[in-house]
């Protein structure tokens, strides 16, 4: 998914991004720039090879991530 709004609100890179949502929510994801494409920058990489409890959950953190990484931006 595109995360570029996520990024300029909170001044984070992607990789930052990713980073930030590893350690605070244990959510395993790749920045765009990991491919070779000139939009991986404001993109972020999921995998759904695993089941559909686990990207239920795996969705429901990085959620609560974003909001706590805006809410902290915010304020």
């Amino acid at each position: 998914p595109r995360i570029r709004k996520v990024l300029e609100e909170t001044g984070l890179s992607v990789e930052e991004f990713v980073e930030q949502i590893l350690y605070n929510k244990y959510v395993v994801t790749l920045p765009g720039t990991a491919f070779p494409d000139k939009a991986g920058k404001e993109f972020i990489r999921l995998s759904f090879a695993t089941s559909f409890e686990a990207i239920e959950e795996g969705i429901s953190r990085l959620k609560e991530g974003v909001e706590e990484l805006l809410s902290k931006a915010r304020k």
